[in-house]
C-alpha cells in the first residue's frame, strides 16, 4: 500500500484543486471595464495593432472637440481567436483612417472601448464577434 505523508498530501490537494482556478480567476468579464449597455462611434488613425494574448489591441488617435489628439485603446479577443476568424497581425496599417464601435470604457478618461466593429480605411468592417 502508499503511504503518503501529510506534507505530500497537502502538496496533491493543492495542485488538484487549488492551482487550476488560478487561470480562471485572473481572466475577467469585460463588463467589469466597459459599460455593457451603451455604445460609441469613435473616428480616428491607426497608430499600432497589437495581435497577441491576452486581448488583440488596436491604438489609434483620435482628435476631440478641442482640438487635443488623444490616443484610445480598442480592445478585443486573444488573437488566436481573431486569426480563426480571418483577422491578420498587419490588417491595420499606422495612418489608416478607421472607425470603431464598441462598449466605452466606464472610466471615461481612460479613452477604451471594447470593440464591436472596426470599418477600416477601405470600407472592409471587422466584427470580432461574428
Amino acid at each position: 500500500m502508499l503511504k503518503v505523508s501529510g506534507l505530500a498530501a497537502i502538496a496533491i490537494v493543492s495542485t488538484v484543486f487549488i492551482a487550476p482556478a488560478g487561470p480562471a480567476a485572473a481572466h475577467h468579464s469585460g463588463a467589469v471595464y466597459f459599460d455593457m449597455n451603451s455604445q460609441i462611434t469613435v473616428e480616428g488613425v491607426v497608430d499600432e495593432f497589437v495581435f497577441k494574448a491576452p486581448h488583440a489591441v488596436l491604438k489609434f488617435i483620435v482628435v476631440n472637440d478641442q482640438g487635443e489628439q488623444e490616443l484610445w485603446r480598442a480592445e478585443t479577443l486573444p488573437a488566436n481567436l481573431l486569426f480563426r476568424r480571418g483577422w491578420r497581425f498587419n490588417m491595420f496599417e499606422k495612418g489608416e483612417k478607421i472607425k470603431v464601435t464598441g462598449n466605452p470604457a466606464k472610466e471615461a478618461d481612460r479613452h477604451a472601448l471594447e470593440v464591436q466593429e472596426i470599418v477600416a480605411g477601405d470600407g472592409t468592417v471587422y466584427k470580432p464577434f461574428d
